[in-house]
């Protein structure tokens, strides 16, 4: 009886062992620096992805971005990438490869690959500018893009993953019309308290 509580100790023990290790094992996530973005309805914003990569290759790239439809409009020609300290179209990644967006409710997702066949070292951080336009229609306040994917691969390592998410804030500009009538309701209600009898 002894042996078997001694055998089945030993062998949970080996277990959350080799649990604990192959976490340990897993690569950390990338860590991402997000520069927010706001613009008035009819403007482009451009949320910034600075994601830390320096020192390991670049094989692959998977990317999902993920936003608010009825409030952004996603221009990928304007969309831009920083490589290695060269910035450039998304499109001009090497064997660029763009997945149609697919919708569900409000929220739209598109995923993008690419992927080359000699891996370059990283020098510095990916950069990320997805370009935007915001609705006309868009209601004030914030939203957000949210970025998910791999990059890969590293040496011994493998793909690394991010996750992360920038608010795209709608702001009004007040138009002419607006201040006239604002004016005017002010001198108004000056009026009438100037008329009012004592």
């Amino acid at each position: 009886m002894k042996i078997c509580r001694r055998l089945w100790t030993l062998a949970v023990g080996l277990g959350l062992m080799f649990s604990s290790a192959a976490f340990a094992l897993a690569p950390p996530p990338i860590p991402v620096a997000v520069t927010p973005a706001s613009g008035n309805p009819g403007s482009v914003v451009q949320p910034v992805f600075s994601l830390d990569v320096a020192g390991f290759d670049f094989e692959s790239l998977d990317l999902t971005l993920t936003f608010s439809d009825p409030m952004l409009t996603f221009n990928l020609g304007s969309s831009s990438v920083t490589l290695n300290g060269v910035t450039q179209a998304w499109t001009a990644l090497p064997l660029f490869l763009a997945v149609s967006p697919s919708t569900v409710g409000d929220v739209t997702s598109i995923s993008f690959s690419s992927f080359t066949l000699a891996p370059e070292a990283f020098t510095g951080p990916l950069v990320l500018r997805p370009n935007f336009t915001v609705r006309g229609t868009a209601p004030l306040g914030g939203t957000l893009v949210s970025i998910a994917g791999s990059v890969g691969s590293e040496p011994l390592v493998g793909e690394r993953y991010f996750d992360s998410s920038a608010t795209v804030t709608v702001t009004a500009v007040p138009e002419p019309e607006f201040w006239l009538m604002w004016l005017g309701g002010l001198g108004l209600l000056a009026l009438r308290r100037v008329r009012r009898p004592a």
